[in-house]
């Protein structure tokens, strides 16, 4: 009888947590503009760089309404954004760059990331995260400095 629960608790937990991913989205190009509604005659309301993390709400027409790490609601066309990845941006006003996972570590040569700047997640050791920046330039990053999708 233990055996049955265990298994359907076990494919609900697999299930939720392939969900949650599916709603991550991050910019696969140089740049992406974001707008008010579904469509180019929308105003845009953010314009935000490669691998920028946002969050799908919904699907329109090869329209994602998508929320960024702030709460706000926007649009972006479908083909702009991809889930094959997880990205994040600084949230803070700056964020040192290290060469490891840890305080200990001296800083990259670019030193702080200014908030907005957003990264491929390689990698993740605790509390830190190692980072690419589109230029494949690589760092860590404390975590609660990110936001990530």
């Amino acid at each position: 009888m233990r055996f049955p629960l265990i298994f359907i608790f076990g494919t609900f937990l697999l299930i939720s947590l392939i969900s949650a991913k599916s709603f991550a989205l991050c910019v696969q190009y140089d740049e992406a503009k974001l707008r008010k509604g579904p469509g180019l005659d929308w105003p845009i309301t953010w314009e935000v760089i490669r691998y920028f993390p946002l969050k799908k709400m919904s699907k329109q027409k090869g329209w994602y309404r998508v929320q960024d790490l702030h709460g706000d609601y926007h649009w972006v066309r479908e083909d702009i954004v991809t889930s094959q990845f997880e990205c994040a941006t600084v949230k803070e006003e700056f964020a040192n760059l290290r060469t490891g996972p840890g305080t200990n570590f001296a800083a990259v040569p670019a030193g702080k990331g200014e908030r907005y700047m957003s990264f491929r997640v390689v990698a993740r050791k605790g509390v830190w995260v190692k980072v690419e920046d589109s230029e494949g330039d690589q760092a860590w990053v404390k975590s609660d400095l990110l936001f990530i999708q």
